[in-house]
């Protein structure tokens, strides 16, 4: 699946402007945060790290 090479698999990213309010800043913060990358793995995802 990490290789993209399984029938099934999709990519999931995040899109902001480079000058975005703190609340859109903080959730791409939490997206990325230890937390949640588990949330994303509970889901089906794997994580980026």
């Amino acid at each position: 699946i990490k290789s993209g090479k399984y029938p099934i698999s999709r990519s999931l990213f995040l899109a902001a402007k480079r000058t975005t309010s703190p609340v859109v800043k903080q959730f791409i913060e939490f997206a990325l945060s230890p937390q949640g990358q588990q949330i994303g793995q509970n889901l089906g995802f794997i994580s980026v790290q």
